[in-house]
Parts: structure tokens; sequence; C-alpha cells
């Protein structure tokens, strides 16, 4: 490592490498066509992307910052862990999608209670879907035979294989509908975090590869 330029040098000018963790889908589609720009921007700094969509302990594997998918303040993915910060970037909204040729084989689910009967696309076999009703927020469990990452998933729902829940960030370009139009039932809108390791756990964890306040 080489040594630290004064701090108020570092924040004109960040530099070492940055260890960056996002979900699978994110990451391939969009991510890359910001990286001239911004590495343009920060010339003293090299990027790792870490592209999966497993639960990863951060510190442990020496991520400096995390793009999250989630509601992160209402049900799943809490940050408990104290040595955490997050701080959330955007809405992300989430729709049941499938092709037109499987609600026209298979009909349209009027209800998440007829999501039973469908055939699901699921991503890291995560099988409970939460809804919004006028009664509450209830949890689904769906079933299907294709268990797999984001991009899977978008590629499996557009060619007719079953329904996905997806972000419509990421089935949007695709052949693909949404389904739960009902006014009666919603999927919860998630959100898009960043998150990472307070200094504190930084510091005290392993040494810092960048030095700036500025990302």
């Amino acid at each position: 490592m080489t040594p630290a330029p004064p701090s108020g040098q570092a924040r004109k000018h960040p530099h070492g490498r940055l260890r960056v963790l996002m979900p699978s889908s994110l990451g391939r589609q969009h991510i890359p066509l910001l990286m001239p720009e911004f590495l343009r921007q920060y010339p003293g700094v090299s990027v790792e992307l870490c592209m999966t969509d497993t639960i990863v302990d951060l510190i442990d594997e020496g991520i400096d910052l995390a793009i999250r998918i989630g509601a992160l303040n209402i049900r799943i993915g809490a940050l408990k862990d104290s040595t955490l910060v997050a701080r959330e970037l955007a809405s992300n909204r989430r729709v049941l999608c499938a092709s037109p040729a499987y609600f026209a084989e298979h009909g349209t689910p009027r209800h998440s209670a007829d999501l039973a009967q469908h055939e699901c696309v699921i991503l890291a076999d995560q099988r409970d879907w939460a809804f919004v009703t006028l009664t509450g927020v209830i949890d689904v469990r769906v079933s299907g035979r294709l268990t797999d990452n984001g991009e899977v998933i978008r590629d499996a729902v557009a060619a007719g294989i079953g329904i996905g829940l997806k972000s419509t960030w990421s089935v949007a370009p695709r052949s693909a509908q949404a389904a739960n139009s009902s006014p009666y039932w919603t999927t919860i809108r998630s959100r898009l975090w960043r998150s990472g390791p307070s200094i504190r756990a930084a510091r005290s964890c392993r040494p810092r590869r960048w030095r700036s306040s500025t990302f």
C-alpha cells in the first residue's frame, strides 16, 4: 500500500482500490455504462466489481461499498449490525411479470393466492413473496422448478417459462408484461441502498484501501 496523502489532498484526489458488491443483474445491465465516466473523474482509483445475488458479510469479504436491493427499513435485510451504515439511493419498483405467451396459455393471476396455481421462476430460493393487500401485508409461498440468479430469471420469464418477481429496470427491455395491476394487491416497493462498513469497523478490521469521503 502506498503512503496516504494528507487528508485534504485525499478528499480532492481519492486514490486506491475500491471493492464494490452488487446484484448480478444490476451490475451487468447498468454499472458498466457508468464506469468510464467514474474512472475518468477519479484517475487514482481502481475498482473491483463483485457481482453476486448471495448474502455476503461485507467486513469479512473486504467490501468497501455494497449496492443492495430490499425493504431494509420495513421487512427484510435490516441492518441489525451496528458496524454497517446505509443510505437510500432510489426507490425500486417490482412487478409480477411473464411473457405474453405464458399469460395467454395459463391465464393471468388476479389475486396473490392465484400464484399457487402458476409456475414461478425464483431468485436464489426466495420462495416467499410479499404483497400489500387491503387487509395488510401478506407472504405468499410460491413454487417453481427453476431457481437461479437475476439474469437467468429475467431471460426465463421472457422465454415463457413462468412468472417472476422482478424490478422494472431489469425486465423493461425484455418481452414481459406486468400481472399485478389489481388495485387490491400490489408488491411491496423495495429500495436501492448503498451500504458498507462504518469508518470505525473498517479501521478495526482491516487496512483501508482507499482514502476519501467523496464516494
